[in-house]
């Protein structure tokens, strides 16, 4: 009985580092996607300043409803 909890103990150990893992990577891919289609839209209005917050904020939600769908 005692080997059966290890096991059990181990794999939920292992089962909760590859959730973490997951939540990471899926945070630093969004980070990246939402940071280089900001950067697109800043360019694709000729880099004038003053709407990088609302650059960042529409490349946000085109994230988010991308991901949404699938």
């Amino acid at each position: 009985m005692a080997i059966r909890k290890e096991k059990t103990t181990l794999i939920k150990k292992q089962v909760e580092k590859e959730v973490k893992h997951d939540i990471v990577e899926g945070g630093a891919e969004r980070e990246h996607w939402i940071e280089e289609s900001a950067y697109y839209k800043a360019q694709a209005r000729g880099f004038s300043p003053g709407n990088e917050r609302q650059d960042w904020h529409l490349a946000e939600q085109e994230y988010d409803q991308c991901a949404a769908i699938e």
